[in-house]
């Protein structure tokens, strides 16, 4: 196959996921049917890692969990393959590269043993399939980590990348970020799906291994992107998203796990709702730190109309729109009621005084993981306050501060009721 028309067949094949597409569509039994694949570097080229090749053209990463059983993506299988028990024989098959220790070596796929539920229209869904090979591998299998994964955690992923008309096995190393926006749903080290970030992910990577510094697997790369409907500009940022071994719960493989957080829901609705809690925990001790000032200002501007009104403080909250810096809530004054009587009013000018205080925006960066970093910005506000006598006879008087109106009641009817 020429590079041109690898390069037209790189595709995605699902909204988020990393397999690619554009080898062979004759069936993998022949080696001349398998997928070419080497190591970048001979002398540190993990053994147990292995190109995936299936009937549909499609290849992935896997690697060697048991002796016979290979752990990849499920959507690196043909659908119709995506359930327990399904046979795969002559559709799938794997090859580990040469490396400095060990020969080039070919296995195929047997049987099935285990997936993960249905794949949803989001990258946070796990995304795994355990398979049974036709005969054990000489190969050394790697141990499973179901300890989960920490905040910051600096792991290593062994991914074979397409290259032309190869597989190129490569080594990156990458930092897990809980409680991002790119991934609100890694709240702790036992959430199903985590994101590394930055964390150089390309197609073909599906079902690349996540090793610990200790050398075990703790994770599975299953896409790259972002969740539906995040409002977050994806351009900023190279994320990655793996499913957590730590949710497994495969007794054939003697993995249990009841975990209540792995079956925790990751529909949009629960995505939204996380990113939200993420944006208010981040701002909540800012807004806490803030009161003095607040108070200091309400000081202010209740001595320069003392006679004439009551204040409170007003705050806006504004829908987060992805934007670096932008603003998420607005906290100013506005009239509580009027102090004044209505006599005394008709005495005043409509027009009556210009008043100064401080408003506040805040906003919000994320940082180079994607959490949220809200930060206050104070504004100096200088505005006329006035009122038209026509009003006086009703309930609610018409304040105007600036070009903003208030409907405001009088105190004195607060207290009547």
């Amino acid at each position: 196959m020429t590079k041109q028309q690898i390069t037209a067949v790189l595709i995605f094949c699902s909204a988020f996921a990393l397999c690619h597409s554009g080898w062979s569509k004759t069936k993998p039994q022949k080696e001349a049917d398998r997928y070419n694949v080497i190591c970048e570097n001979p002398d540190d080229c993990n053994q147990a890692v292995a190109g995936l090749l299936n009937d549909e053209s499609n290849v992935c990463t896997a690697v060697l969990v048991r002796e016979d059983v290979m752990a990849t993506n499920l959507h690196c299988l043909p659908q119709k393959l995506r359930k327990e028990g399904s046979s795969c024989k002559g559709r799938i098959s794997f090859t580990f590269p040469e490396n400095t220790k060990n020969k080039i070596e070919y296995a195929d796929c047997d049987q099935v043993l285990s997936v993960s539920s249905q794949l949803k229209d989001t990258p946070l869904t796990p995304d795994y399939a355990f398979l049974k090979l036709t005969h054990k591998a000489s190969r050394k299998p790697v141990a499973i980590n179901t300890s989960g994964v920490a905040n910051n955690e600096m792991l290593t992923i062994f991914k074979v990348d397409p290259h032309e008309d190869i597989g190129l096995l490569r080594k990156v190393t990458c930092a897990a970020a809980q409680k991002s926006m790119l991934n609100p749903l890694f709240k702790s080290e036992q959430s199903s799906v985590i994101s590394l970030v930055p964390c150089d992910i390309v197609s073909g990577n599906s079902g690349s291994p996540i090793f610990s510094a200790q050398g075990d697997v703790k994770a599975l790369i299953n896409s790259k992107g972002l969740p539906a409907d995040m409002p977050v500009n994806v351009d900023r940022f190279d994320v990655a998203f793996a499913s957590n071994l730590a949710c497994l719960n495969i007794p054939e493989l003697g993995l249990k796990n009841q975990n209540t957080e792995c079956h925790s829901s990751k529909d949009r609705a629960a995505i939204r709702n996380a990113s939200g809690e993420l944006v208010r925990d981040a701002v909540h001790p800012l807004m806490m730190n803030f009161t003095k000032a607040v108070g200091e200002q309400y000081r202010n501007i209740h001595e320069q109309t003392k006679n004439f009104l009551k204040w409170q403080a007003d705050q806006q909250d504004i829908p987060y729109n992805g934007d670096d810096k932008a603003k998420i809530a607005k906290v100013g004054f506005k009239p509580k009621c009027i102090t004044a009587s209505r006599e005394n009013m008709m005495k005043m000018q409509e027009e009556m005084m210009k008043i100064k205080y401080s408003e506040w925006g805040v906003q919000l960066s994320l940082d180079s993981a994607g959490r949220p970093n809200p930060q206050l910005a104070a504004t100096e506000v200088s505005s006329t306050l006035s009122f038209s006598k026509e009003d006086l006879q009703k309930t609610e008087v018409a304040i105007k501060l600036g070009t903003t109106s208030y409907n405001v009641p009088f105190c004195s009817d607060i207290a009547a009721k």
